[in-house]
C-alpha cells in the first residue's frame, strides 16, 4: 500500500485506487474526492493519472460514475474508466454482481470474460458527418459518447502537430488510425489531457466504426493502441447509428493507498 502526503497540517486521509485501461489510467475514489484533480493527477507531485474516477453508491449493485479529465473538466463518458469502475466493483464485492453503473449518458452494464478482460456496454454512438474538411484535413465527426474527429487521410506532419489545432477549433478529441502489422492502431489526442494517451475507449469506438464505414470492416474489431494494449469494439446495427456498442480490453489495478491532502 502507498502512502502519499505532504508537509503541513495532515487532513482525513482519503483511500485510492490507482486502475490502468490499455495503459489509459486513473485515480479512482469512493464517495468523495479529497483534492483538486489537476493537483491528484500530477505525475511529478500527485498520484499520476490521465483523470480521476467518482463512484458512488446509489443502491446495492447500482452506482453512479463521474470522470475527470487532468485539467479538472468533467467529461460525460469514459470508456476505460467506465472498465475501471467495473473491475473495481467485481473485485471488492463481487457476491452482488451484476452491477449497473451509471454515467451521463446512460446506464451500463459490464463484466469480467472468460480471459480475464472486462467488456463494458458503451452509450449511444452516431456520426454527426462524414469526410468533413476541417483545417484542411479530411475526418470524420462521430458522437460515441463524447465527440471525436476520425482523420481519414495520410498526415502531412507528425500527429502530435496536426491534433492540438483541430481539437482546440472543434473542441473534440482527435483520432488517427493507421495499419499496424495487418491489423489498425488508433492513436488518441484527448481533450482534458492535451495528449496522445497510451489508450482511449471512446476514441477507439469511434475509429472502428468510421472504419466500419469506410474499409467495410466488420464487428467485432480489434484495434491496436500507443500503449501496445489491444481493444475490442463490437456493435449491432448499422454503424452509422448502431443499436448496441460493446468495448472489452485488459484492466488491471496498479496500487491502492491513502492520500493525505495538507493545508
Amino acid at each position: 500500500m502507498f502512502q502519499i502526503f505532504s508537509a503541513g497540517i495532515t487532513q482525513t486521509l482519503s483511500h485510492f485506487y490507482k486502475y490502468t485501461g490499455a495503459g489509459n489510467d486513473f485515480v479512482l475514489f469512493e464517495d468523495k474526492i479529497p483534492s483538486s484533480v489537476p493537483q491528484i493527477c500530477d505525475r511529478k507531485r500527485g498520484i499520476g493519472a490521465d483523470g480521476v474516477l467518482l463512484l458512488q453508491k446509489i443502491a446495492k449493485s447500482h452506482y453512479k460514475m463521474r470522470i475527470y479529465n487532468s485539467d479538472g473538466s468533467e467529461a460525460e463518458m469514459c470508456g476505460n474508466g467506465l472498465r475501471a469502475c467495473f473491475l473495481h466493483l467485481l473485485t471488492r464485492i463481487p457476491d452482488e454482481a451484476p452491477f449497473t453503473i451509471d454515467s451521463m449518458l446512460k446506464s451500463h452494464q459490464g463484466s469480467r470474460c472468460p480471459d480475464g478482460e472486462i467488456e463494458v456496454e458503451m452509450g449511444p454512438a452516431h456520426f454527426v458527418s462524414k469526410k468533413q474538411i476541417f483545417n484542411g484535413i479530411e475526418c470524420d465527426l462521430i458522437n460515441s459518447g463524447v465527440p471525436h474527429l476520425v482523420i481519414k487521410n495520410t498526415l502531412h506532419a507528425p500527429f502530435i502537430e496536426i491534433a492540438p489545432p483541430l481539437r482546440h477549433s472543434h473542441g473534440a478529441n482527435v483520432n488517427y488510425v493507421e495499419t499496424d502489422k495487418g491489423g489498425w492502431k488508433v492513436s488518441t489526442y484527448e481533450r482534458g489531457v492535451e495528449g496522445i494517451t497510451d489508450a482511449c475507449g471512446t476514441g477507439v469506438v469511434a475509429a472502428a466504426l468510421s472504419l466500419a464505414v469506410h474499409k467495410k470492416v466488420s464487428s467485432p474489431l480489434i484495434l491496436s493502441t500507443p500503449g501496445g494494449d489491444r481493444l475490442t469494439v463490437g456493435w449491432h446495427g448499422q454503424p452509422e447509428k448502431p443499436e448496441q456498442v460493446t468495448l472489452k480490453g485488459k484492466t488491471a489495478l496498479v496500487f491502492d493507498g491513502q492520500l493525505s491532502i495538507i493545508g
